[in-house]
């Protein structure tokens, strides 16, 4: 046998063991979700700095989507001072594109009652130190994570309900309860809530009963600039 036609077959067999073996990966986690959780709330955690855990986690493939509850961030190794607590989260997915170049999109997002508290203390990782570059090994499994899943993940719709957000300083409390926001198809956002700041020292108390905005374009993640409406 010609030395080329050995190192097709070599090259062949490597990656059938390796869709082999990525099968076996992906029907083990799929078939235990307690080790998918605490794979997510591991991965989550030292992404982020902070201790992040889940109450339960639940994913099915038809129809393709996420569930969580009692979702739970602390402050950890690199985040302090944050605290926030979703009960219900849902995501409703689906891959699009041609094999190879898949995108995982979000067609749409559901956060519900959930509660944020920023203390005066309050930091979150710097970002400035430079990205170590992957090994071979590991930029190959990311290369062929790319290939046979998806290389990025895009978001279509999201709502969020019922959400409140405390943020104190030095001798203010800034609260925003009743948060509603709707991110449509056109990635244009509408919100509303309602606003109480407490500044004892000053004998400041403000509040503002019903606010709401709506932006008139597409946000850009790229290009961040925000055209809109605010009703008070």
């Amino acid at each position: 046998m010609k030395t080329g036609k050995k190192i097709i077959l070599i090259i062949s067999g490597i990656i059938l063991l390796l869709l082999i073996l990525l099968s076996g990966t992906v029907w083990f986690f799929y078939s235990h979700p307690d080790r998918v959780k605490a794979l997510v709330e591991t991965s989550l955690s030292d992404a982020i700095g902070a201790s992040v855990t889940l109450g339960h986690l639940n994913y099915s493939m038809s129809p393709f989507h996420v569930e969580a509850e009692g979702i739970s961030v602390k402050p950890g190794d690199g985040v302090r001072g944050i605290y926030l607590n979703a009960p219900n989260f849902r995501a409703d997915l689906s891959l699009t594109g041609p094999f190879g170049r898949k995108s995982l999109l979000i067609r749409h997002l559901v956060v519900s009652d959930f509660s944020c508290r920023i203390l005066k203390e309050a930091n979150v990782p710097s970002s400035s130190e430079p990205e170590k570059s992957p090994s071979f090994l590991r930029g190959l499994a990311k290369q062929l994570m790319a290939l046979l899943f998806f290389r990025d993940v895009r978001l279509r719709e999201a709502a969020l309900s019922n959400g409140n957000l405390t943020l104190q300083t030095e001798g203010q409390t800034l609260r925003a309860t009743g948060i509603t926001a709707h991110l449509n198809q056109d990635h244009q956002i509408e919100l509303s809530l309602s606003l109480s700041l407490d500044w004892p020292s000053k004998g400041v108390h403000m509040s503002i009963p019903s606010l709401q905005m709506k932006t008139e374009q597409a946000i850009s993640l790229a290009k961040p600039e925000i055209r809109g409406r605010i009703t008070i």
